[in-house]
């Protein structure tokens, strides 16, 4: 089953972008990173075909579910982290910084495999083919280890279900992250005993929140704490027992004709097609 996405009448600096999320998309193969199948254009609109994530994305769960309207218990933390830890690392050993780690960009399939999306923000850290410690467009400049902050912040919203900072003025954002205040987990209320967090979780989000970029953790490093090396250890269905009562889009019950979709890939009659961008 295929999902679609399509863009109509871009500004330029939207073409741009998608234009490299498109190219960068026949780039990447990994479990773990969500990519488009094909794209093609069908009068004034641009088609995106990737695989059908039956569960969405984990901030469409966390707003739409009732149980985990506070986040989710640290199990399930443990398993979308490893799985989009893992799809970080692949990026970055390409020499891209993805820069919008986020829990909308983690979807999640219905065998339970979650993929990192969201790659239309991704820029390439090469340039005239060495690598640069920083590119420009941030107050601090973009780099690897901005990725790794980023991982910090989505294990917060995970766990809390709101990220840190929401609501706040984009300047007094910056000011708190300049001045070395990073955002702490606190400990859920609820009253239950595994709903509490534990120091495997706090002490990931201190080491991806640390105030200096160079004492955080890479992917790597970071795929080898205590808390990340639980998805090695757990069945294939884990998150999907976990994520009860949420079950996955049944997909027996869409109506694929209605779309037009499928008239319009046989009339194509090809996998893939170059576009062409005026």
């Amino acid at each position: 089953m295929l999902w679609c996405s399509f863009y109509l009448s871009l500004p330029a600096y939207s073409k741009q972008h998608v234009q490299n999320e498109m190219k960068l998309s026949q780039l990447i193969n990994h479990t773990h990173v969500a990519r488009y199948l094909c794209s093609f254009v069908v009068g004034t609109k641009l088609w995106a075909l990737q695989p059908l994530m039956h569960y969405g994305s984990c901030a469409d769960i966390m707003h739409s579910a009732q149980p985990f309207r506070n986040g989710f218990k640290e199990p399930v933390i443990s398993i979308i982290l490893r799985d989009i830890v893992s799809g970080l690392q692949y990026l970055h050993s390409l020499g891209f910084v993805h820069r919008s780690v986020r829990a909308k960009h983690f979807l999640i399939h219905e065998d339970g495999i979650v993929k990192l999306s969201g790659l239309r923000s991704v820029v390439s850290m090469i340039e005239d083919g060495a690598r640069v410690k920083a590119l420009h467009g941030h107050f601090t400049g973009y780099s690897f280890q901005s990725d790794v902050y980023s991982v910090g912040i989505a294990a917060l919203e995970l766990a809390t279900g709101e990220a840190p900072f929401a609501g706040l003025p984009v300047t007094e954002i910056m000011m708190l992250k300049l001045r070395g205040h990073p955002p702490v987990l606190m400990k859920k209320d609820d009253g239950e005993k595994d709903g509490q967090i534990s120091t495997h979780l706090s002490k990931v989000i201190d080491l991806c929140v640390d105030p200096d970029p160079s004492r955080r953790p890479s992917p790597a490093k970071l795929l080898n704490t205590s808390l990340l090396k639980v998805r090695k250890k757990v069945a294939p269905n884990t998150l999907k027992d976990l994520l009860l009562p949420v079950v996955p889009l049944d997909t027996s019950k869409l109506n694929v004709a209605e779309t037009g979709l499928e008239s319009m890939l046989e009339a194509l009659n090809t996998t893939t097609t170059e576009i062409i961008w005026t």
